[in-house]
Parts: C-alpha cells; structure tokens; sequence
C-alpha cells in the first residue's frame, strides 16, 4: 500500500471544507491540508484567465486513488477539476504508520460501529 498525495485545487474554502470532510468522513484520506487563496493562472476555452483558489492537498494510498477521483467528480463544482495523485516518497515511518492505521479502519469489517479515531 504506497503513499500518495492528492493535489486538487477548489473555487474557495466552503468547497474545500466540504469535500475534505466528505473525504475523511469515507476514510479515503488521513489527512487534507487546506491552502486558502492561491492564485492560478491558466487557459480556459481559448482565453488566459487569473482566478484565486484553495488548494486541497491529501494524504491517502494509492489504492484510493479511483474512490477519491469518483468522490471529488460527484461533489467538485468546476466542469474539469484537477484530481492529481503524487507518489509519497521518503515519508517519516511514524506518519507513514498513522496514515495506514487511519485508513485501515476504512475497510475493517465493523469500520462503521468505530469511532472517529485520528
């Protein structure tokens, strides 16, 4: 099970909270950083456009990459959201170990009678 982090910028900080709580609340991640006003400069429909965003930023495994890629196209609010998975190398084992634990708790048989955990 590697590590990965989701890169997934949002229109503003309501939608980042709501889509970082959808995701913890389903176990797809351990952890979600959110970095409020970020400027992003890029082309859409053959005009460069300048917009400030959030940017989500998520520890998770690979394996929930396409659960997390399904959740963020159901619930994101732009037509062509940015859904990136970084391989996470070189990770402390103690955070490794705490997002692992936090994630398994996802797929353990009673994972729904446990609380919250992390």
């Amino acid at each position: 099970m590697s590590l990965a982090v989701l890169y997934c910028p949002v229109p503003d900080s309501k939608t980042a909270a709501d889509i970082a709580r959808g995701l913890l609340e389903q176990r797809l991640v351990a952890c979600v950083n959110i970095i409020p006003a970020m400027q992003s400069v890029y082309w859409w429909e053959g005009e460069i456009k300048t917009e400030t965003e959030t940017l989500l930023l998520a520890k998770t495994t690979t394996t929930n990459e396409r659960p997390i890629t399904e959740f963020i196209e159901r619930t994101h609010p732009y037509t062509v959201p940015c859904i990136a998975f970084l391989p996470l190398e070189g990770v402390n084992q103690a955070y490794a170990d705490f997002v692992r634990a936090a994630l398994a708790e996802r797929t353990a048989p009673d994972a729904a009678a446990q609380p919250g955990g992390f």
